[in-house]
């Protein structure tokens, strides 16, 4: 189905889609053939998104319920979840090689729609800066990936996979200093992501010496005094689990 997509590009969203070569990149159409397991595989917001369970002008009940968490940017979510699922496809081992280049292309062009149409303080920005630089580094774009990572720390600087994935990147270009310089920060804004933590052993850091969780004790005497915890890891998605539910006939209800 065709239909009209309004573009809001601000002068630092322009800048920034240049410097990544993305300038004037349209967004694709919807994945075709999308399957019950890639939608398993999805954020739950995007079942409510548009265009997806419920077609075109007739939005998911549980819309508003989103558009609380996140915003008005929730309208163009459909969007992400259309990178989403290309970006699964392109990592398939059985995906032709022509096809695996589409999906990308496709993906990179539906995430730059969100980053270009989001609120500047959309709450997901960093995580979709962060799925852009793995779509750049999926490109053999390593520049530009690179600049996406760094958005998503300007933006969340305890958003640890934009540490990981990048550090992950050095790591395989055999620049392990580096790499452990980036996941040394990424530990002292998340010292509670294991995966940065396996990571930073990984490249040999000390483990005496990783970034921990510091939280006031129980004061002694009258006098506060400081230990090291870590804590659960917490989690990075919106939590869906107050989601209203929604009945056979399609009506809202709050989920128990």
């Amino acid at each position: 189905m065709n239909y009209r997509r309004t573009w809001r590009l601000s002068i630092p969203a322009c800048v920034l889609a240049a410097g990544f070569g993305l300038f004037a990149q349209l967004a694709s159409a919807a994945p075709s053939e999308i399957t019950p397991a890639e939608i398993e595989l999805l954020p739950k917001y995007c079942v409510d998104t548009q265009g997806h369970t419920f077609k075109y002008g007739r939005n998911s009940p549980r819309a508003p319920y989103w558009v609380s968490l996140m915003g008005p940017s929730f309208w163009h979510m459909h969007h992400y979840c259309w990178a989403l699922v290309n970006i699964g496809r392109a990592r398939r081992a059985s995906t032709p090689d022509m096809a695996r280049t589409s999906a990308i292309e496709e993906a990179r062009g539906d995430i730059m729609y969100v980053i270009n149409n989001a609120e500047p303080d959309f709450i997901l920005l960093p995580e979709i800066y962060s799925r852009l630089g793995e779509t750049e580094l999926m490109r053999g774009q390593a520049l530009r990936a690179e600049a996406a990572f760094a958005k998503a720390r300007e933006l969340k600087p305890d958003y640890w996979p934009a540490y990981f994935h990048w550090a992950e990147y050095l790591r395989n270009a055999g620049k392990r200093a580096e790499a452990l310089k980036l996941v040394t920060s990424g530990l002292e804004q998340a010292p509670e992501a294991l995966p940065l933590q396996k990571l930073y052993l990984v490249l040999g850091g000390v483990a005496s010496r990783m970034p921990k969780v510091r939280v006031l004790a129980e004061p002694a005497l009258g006098e506060p005094s400081e230990t090291t915890v870590t804590p659960p890891a917490a989690p990075l998605a919106i939590p869906p689990a107050a989601a209203p539910a929604v009945s056979a006939d399609g009506d809202a209800s709050e989920a128990r």
